[in-house]
């Protein structure tokens, strides 16, 4: 009885093929055996709840991630955190000195006077050069006091219109 169980095996493996796959998306020139398809008879594996939600909670759209090369990878991932807590420092500038009343908004071309987001962004940015001071050069901390220093004085004459006059 081995051998007629044997034999009905061996039309089963004849069977399938061996597909090669070129993962083109790992390295170039490795290929990964492809495992043989499952029998018609069986079904499809139910798929998890999350099947199809990514980490973040967003559904997948099916694509593979592209692998980013390293000078995109530097980009997005700094070496230190002093570069990423240094990037909105324009940003934060910009904002304050809309926010001052001092310079328009640029998606609408009008002023946008905030005078507490104005001091929001003036606090942060002080907060981020007492961080940053240790790594900046002595031109950079200049630079630095002197927008912050700038936007308090613009932000005081805003906030205290009458202070000036006397």
């Amino acid at each position: 009885m081995a051998d007629g169980a044997d034999k009905a095996r061996e039309p089963k493996e004849k069977e399938e093929e061996e597909v090669e796959v070129i993962d083109r998306r790992t390295s170039k020139g490795r290929s990964k055996k492809a495992p043989p398809p499952p029998p018609a008879s069986e079904e499809p594996p139910a798929a998890p709840p999350d099947a199809g939600v990514a980490p973040d909670g967003a559904a997948e759209s099916g694509a593979e991630e592209p692998k980013l090369d390293a000078q995109t990878l530097e980009a997005l991932f700094p070496r230190s955190v002093y570069d990423v807590i240094a990037s909105p420092i324009p940003l934060l500038a910009e904002l304050a000195w809309i926010k001052i009343g001092l310079r328009a908004h640029p998606a609408t071309g009008e002023l946008d006077v905030d005078l507490a987001e104005a001091q929001v962004a003036i606090d942060t940015l002080d907060f981020i050069l007492g961080k940053l001071e240790p790594k900046l050069s002595p031109e950079q901390q200049r630079e630095l006091r002197t927008l912050i220093m700038n936007l308090k004085l613009n932000y005081a004459s805003r906030a205290n219109p009458d202070s000036g006059n006397n």
